[in-house]
């Protein structure tokens, strides 16, 4: 068994401070789980899925964790739905060629827009659920 390697970061302490400690403590790491970044001011959580858009970019991967729900972002690639997801998975996107499989509604190279919430409400089923996309960023939420 491998050995998984943890670090806690503490960015919480301003904005000026916040940015230069994001940069610098995070570099080498491809896989973020961050706590307490959802259910407060709405432009923070809209600044936190910019963030999880960022990381996205950058070959990363970030989830956004909150009481009831949990988020991440994906571009030009796939996400499995976690096995332990129950319930809704919803899916925002700008983007094509998406495809959406072992969920209740299932898509295959469709086209998502900001302008219609084709991916709203969404369930999981017994399945692997698998949500791709070819071109593009996609916004996945789910209740774990």
């Amino acid at each position: 068994m491998g050995r998984c390697n943890l670090r806690k970061i503490d960015l919480s302490a301003g904005k000026r401070r916040y940015r230069h400690d994001a940069r610098h403590q995070t570099r080498g790491y491809r896989e973020f789980a961050i706590y307490g970044g959802l259910g407060g001011r709405l432009d923070h959580t809209i600044a936190n899925i910019q963030s999880l858009t960022y990381l996205a970019g950058e070959g990363a991967a970030g989830i956004l964790y909150g009481d009831s729900y949990a988020l991440t972002v994906i571009k030009d690639s796939s996400f499995t739905v976690p096995k332990d997801a129950t319930g809704m998975v919803s899916v925002f996107s700008l983007s094509e060629n998406v495809s959406i499989k072992g969920l209740k509604y299932e898509v295959d190279g469709v086209t998502l827009t900001n302008a219609f919430p084709l991916g709203v409400s969404n369930e999981t089923t017994a399945k692997k659920g698998i949500i791709s996309v070819g071109s593009g960023t996609l916004l996945i939420l789910w209740h774990p």
